[in-house]
C-alpha cells in the first residue's frame, strides 16, 4: 500500500534535493536513483534545463512522497517502484530523482521532479487529472509487486473520482486530437495553394 502526497517547490530546490539524497536516510546513497539526470549532479542538471529555457523562477519543482505500509516492502523494491512510477509518468520529458528513506518506521520515497521539461521547456502542471493518474499508477504498481492498496470507503470514493478525472482527461485529449486533424485537413490544401501562388 502506498499513500501519495505532492508538494510544490517554490524556493530552494537544492535544499529539497539534498534532503532527499541525505546519506543517513538512504543507506549512504545506495537507495538513490534518477531518471534523465545523474544522481551526483541532479541539481546542476535541473538548473541548466531551467536556465536554457529561461524558466528559473516561480514553481521550481515538485516533491512527491510515496509512503508504503510499515515493512511491507523492502527498501530496494520501494526504490524500484518509485523508478517505474517516475519513468512511466515523466520519463519522456522530465528529470526526476528518487530517494528511498529508511529512517522512519515505514519505507518511503521522496521523488523530486523538475518543473521544466528538458525536451521542449514546457512546464509540468500539477492538475487534478495528473494527481489522479499518479495515484492510480502507484496503486497499479503496488498490486504488480504484491503489495496492498488502501481499501477504505474514503479510498474507494477517491478512486471513483480519480477514474472520472482520468476518463474526462482522455476524452478531452481525443476531442482535441479530432480538432487538430480537422484543422490539418483544412490547412494542407491551403498550404499548397499558397505555395503555388508564391512562385
Amino acid at each position: 500500500m502506498a499513500v501519495m502526497k505532492i508538494k510544490t517547490i517554490k524556493n530552494n530546490l537544492q535544499a529539497v534535493i539534498n534532503y532527499g539524497k541525505n546519506g543517513d536516510k538512504t543507506d549512504n546513497g545506495i537507495l538513490v536513483s534518477s531518471i534523465n539526470c545523474s544522481v551526483e549532479t541532479t541539481y546542476e542538471e535541473i538548473a541548466l534545463t531551467k536556465k536554457f529555457f529561461h524558466k528559473e523562477n516561480k514553481t521550481l519543482g515538485y516533491h512527491i512522497i510515496q509512503s508504503f505500509k510499515g515493512n511491507e516492502v523492502t527498501p530496494e523494491k520501494a526504490n524500484k517502484i518509485g523508478q517505474e512510477l517516475a519513468e512511466e509518468l515523466w520519463g519522456d520529458k522530465y528529470q526526476v530523482i528518487i530517494c528511498t528513506h529508511i529512517n522512519k518506521e515505514n519505507v518511503h520515497n521522496h521523488m523530486i521532479l523538475n518543473s521544466v521539461s528538458f525536451v521542449d521547456g514546457k512546464k509540468y502542471h500539477n492538475s487534478n487529472e495528473e494527481i489522479a493518474l499518479m495515484r492510480d499508477t502507484s496503486d497499479r504498481l503496488c498490486l504488480k509487486y504484491g503489495l496492498s492498496i488502501v481499501e477504505t470507503e474514503k479510498a474507494k470514493q477517491e478512486k471513483f473520482f480519480r477514474n472520472k478525472r482520468i476518463d474526462n482527461f482522455n476524452r478531452s485529449n481525443e476531442k482535441m486530437q479530432k480538432i487538430r486533424n480537422d484543422i490539418d485537413e483544412v490547412i494542407t490544401p491551403l498550404k499548397s495553394i499558397l505555395t503555388l501562388n508564391l512562385y
